[in-house]
């Protein structure tokens, strides 16, 4: 599927509708991010101040070993539900998406009831032997039982994007588990500590989970009376592993590497002021991540359809905004880094350095636009998988070269690293087998298989 260069570019005409779609969608997840963001900017300032950078280093731990295991038992089955239920209610299959649904949350359920199970009976184990820290044992069994509550609201936020009921997905998602774990934290943490901390964290994730599940029910009552078309097991399975692999090393590995291998080398302060550092800088990526919350249905759907016109003009359009909206903000975020930290404590302020370092790796990402969906929507799983791959081993290189030295710096330099290795990989990929460059601006007509 090819793309060749023109001197006129007539897909603007094409991008029109797409565009404004893009656009509104996009305004209203990037607000309910920007709301997010406050909500979870307040809880970690709560966290910092009530539990100090130990606390907030062990309940990070906690969290981090959490979200590996969770994202294990999904099996990126969260990736193949958004591509498959936009596809299919494209295409009007409720049939389909009613098979798919019940497939996947029949894998999903399942694992997620075995990791907590192991999970919280290795706690002792992680805690005493291999991070050496006796204090994590307690929060990390609450943090467990939030496993399951956890991939139900992930999947269902997921579930709901492909229904492009984007305003519900993004408060599932990203503001309602926050905004309820900031509400109980407030009560908990100060009686509780750190344990507390983490109960607040399941209360939300499980409250989140009851209604992101009664929302896609609401949704989808045209399909709840179709015959469930259950998708061929060996194929769902074989996207689930291309998916699953790619996601979790650039989503979950080279996140949350860097935390676990603080917890190992350095002490929960270091942790602390790390996990602080990185939800900051997520500020930066924000757009990028509102943009695509709205085009990889759209991504799947032109895709399906044979729409690749439009869906490489999306693409190269979309990277044009997020480029000039991004700078002002990573700009702000490193020249104010010190005063930022500060806000979270006096103890912060040394991560500074580090904010600067993960911001200038979010804003390269945020410059290369939606290159990894592009591939993922477009059936492209094993080239991404490739890219992860090649960015996890280059995060792990960097981090165990800095790490033991550098301690929070190298820990920020290595995620920054592999940040930008990843999407500029990508964006390789999406103009090698798509014909779509997000680098420059060619004019591409596409000329079928």
């Amino acid at each position: 599927m090819r793309f060749s260069y023109l001197e006129n570019d007539p897909m603007r005409s094409i991008t029109g509708p797409h565009l404004r779609d893009i656009l509104q969608g996009a305004s209203v997840a990037l607000i309910l991010k920007i709301i997010g963001a406050g909500v979870s900017f307040l809880f970690n300032v709560i966290l910092a101040r009530k539990l100090g950078a130990e606390g907030t280093g062990v309940f990070y731990l906690a969290l981090t070993v959490m979200t590996l295991t969770a994202t294990v038992a999904r099996f990126g089955v969260d990736n193949v539900l958004l591509r498959r239920v936009a596809a299919n209610m494209s295409q009007g299959k409720m049939g389909d998406v009613r098979g798919v649904y019940r497939f996947g949350m029949l894998l999903a359920v399942p694992s997620s009831l075995l990791v907590t199970i192991v999970g919280w009976m290795l706690a002792p184990w992680l805690s005493n032997d291999l991070f050496a820290k006796p204090e994590l044992v307690g929060p990390l069994r609450w943090m467990m039982l939030a496993s399951l509550p956890f991939n139900l609201l992930l999947l269902h936020a997921e579930l709901l994007r492909a229904l492009k009921v984007i305003g519900q997905s993004q408060v599932i998602q990203g503001v309602a588990s926050p905004l309820l774990a900031l509400i109980a934290v407030w009560y908990l943490a100060a009686p509780w500590g750190v344990v507390g901390a983490s109960a607040a964290y399941l209360f939300g994730a499980l409250v989140t989970a009851t209604a992101g599940l009664w929302l896609w029910r609401r949704g989808t009552r045209e399909v709840s009376g179709s015959h469930p078309v259950y998708p061929h097991a060996g194929i769902f399975l074989r996207n689930c592993s291309d998916l699953f692999f790619g996601t979790f090393l650039a989503n979950v590995f080279m996140r949350w590497a860097p935390f676990a291998l603080l917890g190992i080398w350095a002490d929960s302060h270091d942790v602390g002021i790390y996990g602080i550092a990185t939800r900051v800088a997520l500020l930066v990526g924000l757009m990028l991540a509102s943009v695509n919350t709205i085009v990889a249905p759209k991504f799947a759907s032109l895709y399906a359809s044979g729409d690749l016109e439009a869906l490489g003009a999306i693409a190269r359009t979309s990277v044009r905004y997020l480029r000039w909206l991004g700078a002002p903000v990573t700009l702000s975020v490193i020249l104010g880094q010190d005063y930022i930290m500060g806000a979270f404590g006096d103890e912060f302020v040394p991560g500074g350095t580090a904010l600067a370092i993960l911001a200038l790796g979010q804003y390269i990402g945020l410059a290369c636009g939606s290159v990894g969906y592009l591939l993922i929507m477009t059936g492209h799983d094993r080239q991404y998988r490739r890219c992860s791959a090649i960015s996890s081993l280059l995060l792990t290189a960097v981090a165990l070269l800095t790490i033991p030295t550098f301690g929070v710096v190298g820990a920020a330099l290595s995620y920054a690293v592999a940040t930008a290795a990843l999407n500029i990989q990508a964006a390789w990929y999406v103009h090698r087998l798509l014909g779509i460059s997000v680098i420059h601006r060619p004019r591409l007509r596409y000329h079928g298989p």
